[in-house]
């Protein structure tokens, strides 16, 4: 019964007055192509398998599988990864388009770790990261003269201080690299109301 209401809700968006959706659409890997990711990727998958003894350190194994597909990429699409017990469960795409879509993507996904019986999420992807102190009120990162690109992982838990892991993502023309990894622990991570 969770998210029951769903499709009877029509979502707004106040800054446009569009109407505010995402499809659904259940991706499964083509075994036929394992060879060809294979080669392309290494062993990065085996990240996800270990037995790690702390969800930070399950955190950190991911953001280095993270960086080494960033590596082979030069970029990496948004996922939310759900566990229980450290274990992985389910692994779903998060594309969004505007800060809207995403809230709303965040709602949906709040409802399947709930429908899955996660106690920890993973979230993904490429963000824009300023320093607070040279932003305007309600100014948002992406906004500001001062932004930097960044690879992040997000990592909430039912129990326990949320940990970001972040990298900065440096372009020069067709090269792309990674800066060193950042940790921070704590803080507000608003997109993942929904599932607190």
């Amino acid at each position: 019964m969770i998210g029951h209401e769903d499709p009877r809700t029509l979502m707004i968006s106040l800054a446009d007055g569009s109407i505010l959706s995402f499809k659904r659409k259940e991706v499964h890997v083509d075994i036929s192509r394992e060879k060809e990711l294979k080669e392309r990727y290494g062993d990065v998958h085996k990240a996800m398998a270990p037995d790690y003894e702390s969800e930070e350190a399950l955190a950190a194994g991911y953001f280095e599988m993270v960086r080494e597909v960033f590596s082979r990429d030069g970029c990496h699409l948004p996922f939310v990864f759900l566990f229980r017990g450290k274990k992985l469960i389910k692994m779903l795409p998060a594309p969004a388009e505007t800060r809207a879509q995403k809230y709303l993507l965040m709602r949906h996904l709040a409802n399947e770790a709930a429908r899955f019986g996660a106690d920890a999420a993973i979230y993904v992807g490429e963000a824009w990261r300023a320093p607070a102190a040279g932003l305007a009120r309600y100014q948002y990162a992406e906004d500001s003269e001062n932004r930097e690109e960044a690879l992040v992982l997000t990592l909430v838990t039912k129990e326990g201080e949320p940990v970001q892991f972040f990298a900065a993502i440096n372009r020069e023309g067709d090269e792309v690299s990674l800066g060193e990894t950042q940790q921070v622990r704590g803080g507000a991570h608003f997109m993942f109301a929904p599932f607190y």
